[in-house]
């Protein structure tokens, strides 16, 4: 027997303050089947929302907010539309939309004549406030009207907002600061809603990495272990989720990072080109790290040209061995970002890598001093480190009968070097080891040797092929051993791609015959076959062949 329609709505509700999202759902919905109510309207629409069904909950807060308007209800209907506009914007991408939803509010709450109500549309202002200082000022006026109105979600969100733009003013330590006092409120339970908790979550990730300060991010992650186990994750942002998987592939959850980029680029496949072009070129440069770059190319298809694409399809031009075209597309990204901080020194890192291909390290190491200088002078320790790794390099590689200044370049390399281990970033470590390994190379080959192995154990374990193959033969040519790599034992430990080519070898094709039989290009079936050598620790790929044999019913395609 049903129950009465009042009693399925506090139902309802009572399961959303717990966060059963499931039974709130269903005790929303049999009520609504009985009668329109714009709150219970909101409410379906919040389940949804934390289950990810984002198109649903859009609807169902779009129809709270035309009843709460109907019915004269001014406070619910402008919380109703800063929601809207917070969503369009971070699981859409629709600014346009979301700017139309902020001063749909601000309007609205000018008429009610309510100061609480103008807090929240400061809030709403300051996220979404292009100028910085602009921000700091809207976010500061939110904080004020949640203190004195005892307002915690408001309190906490407020600070948040301020916290993010002073990391967007490049006061990043004030900034860091701020953020780590709102996540500390809000995982404390100063705030009501846990929404607040999402809200708070992904401004400081969104902060974290403008910044590239993933072990921040890291730190908070595991702080909200039981608000995790109780209400679920909080990622349910599009761009918080990119931002999630972009720290995880940093700091070397590769597995885990690969999880959250494919559920972030389905979360954004109704979303604008933008924020799926975000989700598409963190997921593109992981497969471009683990040598699958075909497979990035596919994931970048369509959103060619867009500001954030920039350094994957960079990346992806210079293995092509096209540095002139990647220094074009390069300069086109750093026109469009403007002054943003980490970004943007990702992609001046990257032009310093063109001109050293193009044989001109001294532009090289002009680039690696404005990086360090700007990474020192905001606070940004992975931008300073970055800038220190070219600017070592460069110097390296400024020969005249010898590096110009092999000592100053042997210590920026350390000093990058350290700043990567300090940081909790092993793959950006291992880099830098085999930039210093070559750089000793002629002057302590001992050392050099002994940091070409610790990278070439690093790259192995991430899953970097590309990267270990490289340290692997730099280590071979020099006559040193290559220690075999440490990961998942056996057949089990093969990625579906490589039990497919382990099987083609098996059939005894060539590399070019796999690479068409695929669709896939010779370098990656190269690359394919260097991980199977490694993970089965085989010698050659005829071992390779009578493995696949061996096992041929295991291998067979599910």
């Amino acid at each position: 027997m049903s129950s009465q329609p009042s009693s399925l709505f506090e139902e309802g509700m009572s399961a959303l303050a717990e966060g059963d999202w499931a039974a709130a759902a269903r005790s929303l919905s049999e009520f609504l089947g009985s009668r329109p109510d714009p709150a219970a309207h909101f409410g379906l629409g919040s389940a949804l929302w934390w289950t990810g069904d984002i198109r649903r909950a859009l609807h169902h807060w779009t129809t709270a907010y035309q009843g709460f308007r109907r019915a004269g209800a001014a406070p619910e209907a402008v919380m109703a539309a800063i929601q809207l506009s917070f969503v369009h914007s971070a699981n859409l991408g629709n600014e346009t939309v979301a700017a139309g939803w902020v001063r749909r509010a601000g309007r609205l709450a000018s008429q009610a004549r309510l100061p609480l109500l103008d807090g929240w549309v400061a809030l709403a202002e300051s996220v979404f406030a292009a100028d910085p200082e602009r921000a700091v000022e809207l976010g500061r006026r939110a904080h004020a009207v949640g203190v004195a109105h005892g307002d915690g979600d408001l309190e906490v969100s407020a600070l948040t907002a301020v916290g993010l733009a002073q990391v967007n003013a490049g006061n990043t330590d004030e900034g860091c600061a701020l953020l780590d006092e709102a996540m500390t409120a809000a995982v404390a339970g100063e705030a009501d809603s846990p929404d607040t908790v999402v809200f708070t979550s992904c401004l400081m990730m969104r902060a974290c990495c403008s910044c590239a300060d993933f072990a921040r991010v890291v730190h908070w992650v595991r702080a909200l272990d039981d608000f995790i186990e109780r209400f679920g994750n909080p990622y349910l942002h599009t761009s918080c989720r990119t931002h999630y998987g972009e720290v995880l592939a940093a700091t070397g959850d590769w597995e885990r990072a690969e999880t959250e980029l494919l559920c972030a680029v389905a979360l954004a496949s109704h979303g604008l080109p933008k924020v799926r072009a975000d989700a598409a070129a963190c997921l593109a440069d992981l497969r471009i790290t683990q040598g699958r770059t075909d497979e990035a190319r596919g994931v970048i298809r369509g959103f060619e040209g867009l500001p954030s694409l920039a350094a994957v399809t960079a990346r992806l031009q210079l293995l092509d061995g096209d540095p002139a075209g990647a220094e074009t597309t390069l300069a086109r990204g750093l026109e469009r970002l403007g002054s943003q901080a980490a970004p943007g020194a990702r992609l001046r890192e990257l032009l310093g890598l063109c001109r050293l291909a193009a044989g001109d390290p001294h532009t090289a190491a002009d680039l690696g001093r404005q990086i360090t200088e700007f990474g020192t002078r905001t606070g940004c320790d992975i931008v300073r480190c970055r800038g220190q790794r070219l600017l070592g390099i460069a110097l390296s590689a400024e020969r005249d009968g010898g590096p110009a200044d092999p000592d100053a370049a042997r210590d920026l390399l350390e000093a990058a070097l350290a700043g990567f281990v300090e940081l909790d970033l092993p793959l950006d470590a291992a880099s830098t080891r085999m930039a210093l390994a070559e750089h000793l190379d002629s002057v302590a080959n001992a050392q050099a040797t002994a940091e070409a192995r610790s990278a070439h154990a690093v790259f192995s374990a991430l899953g970097a092929v590309p990267d270990a193959d490289r340290a692997a033969n730099w280590l071979r040519v020099r006559g040193a051993t290559v220690a075999r790599a440490r990961g998942r034992s056996g057949l089990a430990g093969l990625t579906r791609r490589e039990t497919e080519v382990l099987r083609l070898l098996g059939e005894g094709l060539s590399n070019p015959e796999i690479a068409e039989r695929l669709f896939v290009s010779r370098r990656t079936v190269e690359h394919h076959v260097a991980n199977i050598l490694s993970k089965l620790g085989l010698r050659n790929r005829a071992e390779a062949a009578g493995v696949a044999v061996r096992h041929g019913d295991g291998l067979a395609p599910k």
